[in-house]
């Protein structure tokens, strides 16, 4: 269970980077100087940073390993939430949220090779269960949890309380979470662009 946990939590950063922000964007705006509809670009650019991290990270735990691609995207989570906690301008906020979004995505990938590393048949599908269940819930309770850090310290302590989860991710997955990858693929990361190119 508490493997599952893990997963679970590594499945929900991108809602909870998205959806806690979501009823603090005028805040945000105003804070910035900038119009409350350019500061919803700050939603695109995670999403977009979401998207690549699979791309680029799957073939790389494909090649080096699972372990190090989770703590490279919590990692990624960790220090780049704390940079936007203390982003000056749009221009800086949006490129530590693109970023943020590029480690959730490592994030995201490769819990779902983990799975299937370690389970099959019905546990792998009980397993996915699970950790489909915590994604679904991270975006009811995440808007509510949102305004509750706001109230305490602003928008920005909104992606400090983010930064921090993500530091406890990197310390749980250094010491507990081992490797699960069955073998290192070879060229991994050469094969997939001549993938992705054809």
């Amino acid at each position: 269970m508490p493997f599952t946990l893990v997963l679970g939590s590594l499945v929900t950063l991108a809602s909870f980077a998205t959806d806690m922000g979501l009823p603090v964007l005028a805040a945000t705006a105003a804070s910035l100087g900038v119009a409350p509809g350019t500061a919803a670009l700050t939603l695109g650019v995670f999403l977009a940073g979401f998207a690549l991290g699979p791309l680029v990270f799957g073939p790389l735990s494909d090649g080096h390993g699972r372990r190090p691609v989770l703590l490279t995207g919590s990692a990624m989570f960790a220090v780049f939430g704390a940079l936007a906690a203390f982003a000056s301008s749009l221009h800086a906020l949006l490129v530590w949220r693109f970023l943020m979004g590029t480690g959730a995505g490592a994030c995201q990938v490769t819990v779902v090779a983990m799975i299937r590393d370690l389970f099959t048949g019905t546990d792998a599908r009980v397993k996915q269960s699970y950790v489909n269940l915590a994604a679904g819930v991270a975006p009811v309770i995440a808007p509510t949890v949102g305004v509750a850090i706001a109230l305490l310290g602003g928008w920005r302590a909104i992606y400090g309380a983010l930064a921090a989860g993500g530091v406890a991710l990197v310390f749980v997955i250094t010491f507990w979470i081992g490797e699960s990858a069955p073998r290192r693929a070879a060229h991994t990361v050469a094969s997939a662009v001549r993938s992705y190119a054809t």
